[in-house]
């Protein structure tokens, strides 16, 4: 997946403090110039693991963009007839009776339902398997996309209560995800599988966008619904067969491998009430690293509303360009936004290589990002051309992507055995405000649908951008965590019963009970009872 040259950028960073340097130097008894490729071999499945959840990642992104510009095509406001388009205005085609405003206003269930699941999630994450978490909500996920047409059609009030859902199930794989990412992932190699996390999720965009206009354009309008859901089975069953939580738990690793993750890795421990009860509620609220993330991830949700789900909308009050060519138009921006966050991961990887503390690379690619994109959005907010709004789009799309390499590891950089509970609390402060911004955006825009109001919403966005560099810079910390580390060691001393070489909860008998299905939600390292035998 990567070459050499990353590879040894992964191995071999250089850090300003000494304990970094001396945790480099045990790395692996092996001549320098084979350090490199001796660490992404024994790196491999924690890429493999990154690479499912990115490919999770961009499901879930895909069905939010399909979403959106589904709804902006049926509306009836919206509509106009494409000479270009075979299926506009035939029985392939479709037409619902809903105001703007209210169309809207079902992006905000989406966020409220973010929002008031987001902290229970976290912390059922820290009590439950997270793998079996992630597999279980990309499940529902892709019920919930077949489940859309006939809604969308029949039962216009059920579109806010499967929407909500949507909200709920996206939180469930956020919090899985981080917390299965802090556990396979070391201090000096974080970075590069959250770039691969964050990619998924920003090139959904830009591949969902052409997806759907051209299914609206030529198949017909609820194509992209099928597709996404079935894709989200099939991506199921693989994550079912082959996913564990912990590298200690994971059957197939080579004996090198499991001994680099037990040196250098995370090493978090089994999920559990117990382990619940350790944490340290006080010292997390309090934390000035937590509020940075907080703050980085309230300016991310409010630039999701806007450059995901907003934007088909917006060029068709202020542009007049209908949804089939918004599709394809906004899929541009995402593309390079896609990209730019691996190049956020490689900068900040040589970042580190060349002697910048990880504190000081995640400030540097966080604020950058956050200062250019409140430029673009400020720019935006005077802007009547849509030419210019286009390329002002695209940078600011790019920016966003880079930026998010720098915030979204910060939260495993402070505490790698809390981090789905942190990241609940964290994303319930950010998605509370994206809620509030959204019902603004729905109260303006969304009422008067003119290039006024949507400037309006674009130059609140700047601001906040702005305001986002300056508090994420002073407070900011991406080091372990003096309240994280005791947590840490109190936990790690204690015996585990669940390692792979002295499992008591393995079953010693073929056959599905209920007992059997209990453990295998809240350990997560079973053998695969549905695919596989275990053997006495």
């Amino acid at each position: 997946m990567f070459t050499s040259t990353h590879c040894d950028d992964l191995a071999m960073p250089a850090s300003s403090t000494d304990d970094d340097m001396q945790t480099l130097q045990q790395a692996a008894d092996i001549p320098d110039n084979d350090r490199g490729k001796t660490t992404c071999r024994r790196l491999s499945p924690m890429f493999q693991l990154a690479a499912m959840l990115s490919v999770g990642h961009f499901l879930m992104g895909s069905l939010r963009t399909s979403f959106a510009l589904v709804m902006t095509h049926v509306t009836v406001v919206n509509q106009s007839t494409n000479a270009d388009c075979p299926v506009s205005n035939t029985s392939y085609d479709a037409k619902i009776d809903m105001k703007v405003d209210v169309m809207l206003m079902s992006h905000t269930a989406l966020f409220l339902g973010l929002g008031v699941s987001i902290l229970p999630v976290g912390i059922i994450t820290n009590i439950v398997s997270p793998a079996r978490i992630a597999g279980f909500s990309c499940l529902t996920m892709s019920g919930i996309s077949l489940l859309f047409p006939v809604t969308i059609l029949h039962c216009g009030p059920l579109i806010f209560l499967l929407r909500g859902l949507e909200g709920v199930t996206d939180s469930f794989t956020q919090s899985a995800a981080f917390a299965l990412l802090s556990a396979w992932t070391t201090k000096t190699d974080r970075t590069m599988p959250y770039a691969l996390l964050g990619a998924g999720f920003f090139l959904a965009p830009a591949a969902s966008s052409v997806l759907t206009a051209v299914t609206v354009c030529f198949i017909k309008w609820d194509a992209s619904f099928y597709i996404i859901g079935g894709a989200g089975l099939l991506w199921t069953i693989v994550w079912f067969r082959y996913m564990y939580d912990r590298p200690d738990l994971h059957p197939e690793l080579t004996s090198e491998q499991r001994e680099y993750f037990r040196k250098h890795g995370s090493n978090v421990q089994k999920n559990s009430v117990e382990l619940f009860r350790q944490a340290p509620w006080r010292s997390i609220v309090t934390s000035g690293g937590v509020w940075a993330a907080i703050i980085a991830n309230t300016v991310k949700s409010l630039m999701l509303a806007l450059l995901v789900m907003e934007e088909f909308q917006y060029f068709q009050d202020s542009f007049n360009i209908n949804s089939e060519d918004v599709g394809v138009l906004l899929g541009v921006p995402y593309v390079l936004l896609g990209v730019t966050t691996m190049v956020g991961g490689l900068v900040s990887t040589r970042l580190h290589s060349l002697g910048l503390s990880i504190t000081a690379t995640r400030k540097t690619v966080c604020i950058t990002s956050m200062a250019t994109v409140g430029a673009c959005c400020v720019t935006l907010s005077f802007v009547q051309d849509w030419r210019t709004a286009f390329g002002l789009l695209s940078a600011g799309s790019a920016m966003q992507g880079f930026g998010s390499v720098g915030s979204s590891p910060l939260i495993s950089d402070m505490s790698p055995q809390f981090t789905g509970l942190i990241f609940g609390i964290v994303t319930l402060v950010s998605d509370a405000v994206a809620t509030l911004s959204s019902t603004f955006i729905s109260m303006t825009a969304g009422k008067y649908q003119s290039l006024g109001s949507w400037q309006t919403v674009y130059l609140m966005a700047g601001v906040m951008n702005f305001a986002g560099c300056v508090l994420f810079g002073i407070l900011a910390d991406a080091t372990l965590q003096p309240w994280a580390e005791g947590t840490q060691r109190k936990v790690i001393n204690t015996t585990d019963d669940t390692s792979m070489e002295n499992s008591a909860l393995i079953p010693k008998q073929n056959g599905l009970t209920v007992q059997r299905l209990l453990s295998w939600l809240h350990t997560g390292n079973q053998k695969k009872i549905f695919w596989r035998k275990t053997t006495p």
